[in-house]
C-alpha cells in the first residue's frame, strides 16, 4: 500500500450507483496533463519521463441512452480530429457492443446503438484491441437462461498505433466486487525475427491463377469484431501469410534457386 500512497490521480464523482470515472498513474513514470472532462469522458495527455513522448487518453463512460451515446460518440469524434500531437486510446465501459457475438443471452437484436458505435469505430479509423483471453466484459451474475453477459469495456486505439512497431495485448483480470471484469492493455516493442519484408515478385503475375486464389483469401470470412480496420489488418496478414504457402509450392525458395543458379555459371566461366 506504500506504493499506492505515491502515485496521483484524477477522479470525477459517480451519482449513486452509475458514473464516476478515474485515472491513476504513477508520476515517477508518467506526466498526466487533463485537457478535458464531462460526466461521460475525461481527456488526458500522457507524456512519459523516460522517452519524453506523449499519446492522448480518453477515459469513457458510455451512457444508457440511445441520443446520449450518439452525441457522446459524435462530441468524441469531434475532438479526434482536432487532435494536432500524439496519438489517441479511448478506454473503458462504452456500454455499448460491436458485434452480435459480443453478447450472450438476452434478446438478439441489431439496434441503432450498436450501429452508431460502429460507425464511430469506422469513421475515426480505430483499432478494437480483442482480448486474447476471453470475450465478455460484464455480467449480470445470473446463471441458465436468465445469464446475460457482454464485452462492454474495450481498448480502442488510433490506426498509426499499428506503424510504431508496438504490441498491443488486451486481457481480461478475475472479477473483483463489481460486475464488471476489469481489463489491461499491454504495450511493447515488436522485435524483429531477422527475416525479409514481405516483396511481392514480379514473376508471381506469370501464374494465371493467382488474381483467382487471392480473391478468394481475400473473401475468407474474418472473425473478431466489425471494425473495418480490424478486418483490413487481418486480411492482410492472411493473404501475406497464403502467398507465401503458393510461392514455397508454384516456385519453390527462390532464393535457393538464384544461389544454385549463380553457383552453376560461376563454374561454367572458370571452366571457359
Amino acid at each position: 500500500m506504500k506504493v499506492w500512497k505515491q502515485w496521483k490521480g484524477l477522479l470525477r464523482q459517480s451519482k449513486g450507483a452509475s458514473g464516476g470515472m478515474g485515472i491513476i498513474w504513477n508520476p515517477l513514470k508518467v506526466q498526466i496533463t487533463l485537457l478535458g472532462e464531462d460526466k461521460y469522458w475525461q481527456h488526458c495527455l500522457v507524456t512519459s519521463l523516460c522517452k519524453n513522448e506523449s499519446f492522448n487518453l480518453f477515459n469513457v463512460y458510455g451512457p444508457s441512452g440511445a441520443n446520449d451515446k450518439h452525441e457522446l460518440w459524435a462530441l468524441l469524434s469531434n475532438k479526434l480530429q482536432n487532435i494536432t500531437m500524439g496519438s489517441c486510446v479511448f478506454a473503458g465501459d462504452f456500454n455499448a457492443i460491436l458485434a452480435s457475438n459480443e453478447k450472450k443471452g438476452g434478446i438478439q437484436r441489431i439496434g441503432m446503438a450498436q450501429k452508431d458505435f460502429q460507425d464511430f469505430v469506422d469513421k475515426n479509423q480505430l483499432l478494437d484491441i480483442v482480448p486474447k483471453n476471453g470475450t465478455f466484459t460484464w455480467t449480470n451474475r445470473r446463471t441458465g437462461f436468465t445469464e446475460i453477459a457482454k464485452r462492454l469495456d474495450r481498448f480502442l486505439v488510433a490506426s498509426d498505433w499499428l506503424a510504431q512497431n508496438l504490441i498491443l495485448e488486451s486481457v481480461i483480470l478475475p472479477l473483483i466486487g463489481s460486475n464488471h471484469f476489469p481489463i489491461c492493455l499491454n504495450v511493447s516493442l515488436g522485435h524483429s525475427k531477422g527475416g525479409l519484408p514481405f516483396l511481392f515478385e514480379s514473376m508471381w503475375l506469370r501464374a494465371l491463377d493467382l488474381h483467382d486464389l487471392i480473391t478468394a483469401w481475400w473473401n475468407e470470412l474474418v472473425l473478431g469484431n466489425n471494425s473495418m480496420l480490424f478486418k483490413l489488418n487481418k486480411k492482410l496478414e492472411f493473404i501475406k501469410i497464403k502467398i507465401k504457402e503458393w510461392n514455397l509450392s508454384q516456385f519453390q525458395n527462390i532464393h535457393m534457386e538464384k544461389l544454385r543458379v549463380t553457383v552453376e555459371l560461376e563454374y561454367l566461366s572458370i571452366s571457359v
